[in-house]
Order: C-alpha cells, then structure tokens, then sequence
C-alpha cells in the first residue's frame, strides 16, 4: 500500500485534511470505512484529506461525530471558510496586538496609517489581478488600524521614501487627503514618521515591504510581503540583517519633525 501523499503544513486545507486523517487512523478506520458511516465514497474521504476539497457543512457534523471530534472539526470548519483576505488580516491583527513596536520602510503609505480612500483606491487597483472583495479588503485594513487606539498601543515608526507622497494612483484629492491625515496621525505620541529624500545619497533602501513587529514577548519577528501573500520570518540569520539595515535607515533619514516639514512643504507645492 502506497504511503500517504505528503501534505503542505502552510496549506489551511492540508492542515484540516491531516487532522481528519489523524482522527480516522486513531479510530482505526480506513478511508472506505469512513465513506460508510458517512455515506460518502473512498475517494472522496482521500479528496478532504489531502485536503484538494473542503467538506460541506451537513458532511463536516457527521464527520465530527462518527470521529468524536468533540465539535473541533466544526469550530474549526468556519475558520475554515474565511477569505484568503480575512485570514491574512487575522495573522496582521494578531501580531500587531503583540507588538510593542512596528517598523517598516515602504514607497506609499502603511496600511496602518492610511485613510479609507487611499486604502480603497488602493485595494481596488490590485483586484483585477490578485482577486477578492474590495469592500472586504478595506475593512480588514480599517479594522487593523484600532491598535493605534488600544489602551497600550505599539510603536509605530515609518520610514518612507519621498515617492509616496507622490504615489495617487490617480486620484489626487485622495492623496492629498492621505498626507493631511499623515500629519494629523503622527501627532500621536507612538506614532513616527521619517522621509528619505530623493536626494538623500544612500544606498540602504532594499528592505522592500517588510515590517518588523518587536514582540512583547522578546522575539523580533518579519512580515514579509508578497503581491498576493505574505509571510512571517523568524530565522535570527534573516531576521538580524533586515533589523540593521532599518536602523541605518533611520539615522539616515529625515528626523520626525523634519519630515512633518517636508510633508507640509509638498502639500503646500504640489497640492494646495
């Protein structure tokens, strides 16, 4: 008999697929065994373990019983079901709530520092090739941002490259907005902001869209992100670097109330 198709751990499914494998073989049960009491075929018993399907609702409560899974598999079943958006906001949300500081170096604003209107125009830009609900995806970014309010919220320090205050995607009223909300926001005592000019001569600027979250716990851990996912980095060897490289770009940027000025003086210039 063949051995088990190896599963994907990073694949929500797989993981879901592998825990109904486990309760199954911890039954003693085979694959066809289960189909029985199930009313389902074999096959379609090995689709929801290597988890190239999710089993509806009616199937998720009988396998939940004829397992004694004591209702996880049906708790876990919604999770299940969530957007791909969601799911990315949950691990954002999570670790923002972690945090005792959040760094990131980017060429348009953070999404935690964004309005509603740039998060849309935004958002709604990248559908067409990365799919999902717009709608969606700018309520997940909304929701993100009530860390800012939180009783004890984290640092936040952005450093940005001077080219996001340029960056409307079409829609200068909108970025003029954003920038007057930038101003307003890092009024907050946790909340820095840093510009590196076009003329500033450095070479430091390859940390792309990472953000860096200092953990309450003591760990430092990486957001990376890519255009349609993103991942955490724990590994000290990539973690180290990228934590060098943004202290550098700090010293080198605009200090804060520097940058309040710079960002002043391109509203006043470029959009008054």
């Amino acid at each position: 008999m063949p051995a088990p198709k190896r599963l994907h751990p990073s694949s929500l499914n797989g993981w879901y697929g592998k825990k109904i494998r486990k309760l199954r073989e911890a039954r003693g049960l085979t694959q066809a065994q289960l189909g029985e009491l199930v009313r389902l075929s074999r096959s379609r018993i090995a689709q929801f373990e290597l988890g190239t399907d999710i089993p509806p609702l009616d199937i998720v409560r009988l396998l939940d019983k004829e397992l004694g899974a004591g209702d996880d598999l049906i708790e876990l079943w919604d999770y299940l079901k969530l957007s791909r958006d969601d799911r990315w906001s949950d691990k954002l949300i999570d670790a923002e709530s972690k945090a005792k500081k959040i760094q990131h170096y980017m060429h348009s604003i953070p999404a935690l520092l964004q309005t509603r209107e740039y998060a849309s125009v935004m958002l709604r830009a990248g559908v067409p090739f990365f799919g999902g609900d717009a709608d969606e995806k700018v309520e997940n970014r909304m929701a993100r941002q009530a860390i800012l309010d939180a009783p004890n919220p984290p640092w936040v320090w952005s450093v940005l490259d001077e080219s996001a205050l340029y960056r409307s995607f079409g829609c200068v009223d909108v970025l003029r907005g954003q920038l007057l909300h930038l101003l307003e926001i890092t009024q907050k005592p946790r909340v820095n902001v840093q510009i590196i000019p076009h003329d500033q001569d450095t070479l430091l600027t390859g940390l792309g869209t990472a953000t860096i979250f200092d953990l309450r716990d003591g760990r430092t851990v990486i957001w990376q992100e890519g255009p349609a996912e993103g991942k955490f980095i724990t590994d000290l060897d990539a973690v180290d670097p990228t934590v060098y490289l943004y202290d550098h770009l700090k010293a080198e940027a605009l200090q804060p109330k520097v940058s309040s000025a710079f960002i002043r003086k391109v509203l006043e210039e470029k959009y008054p």
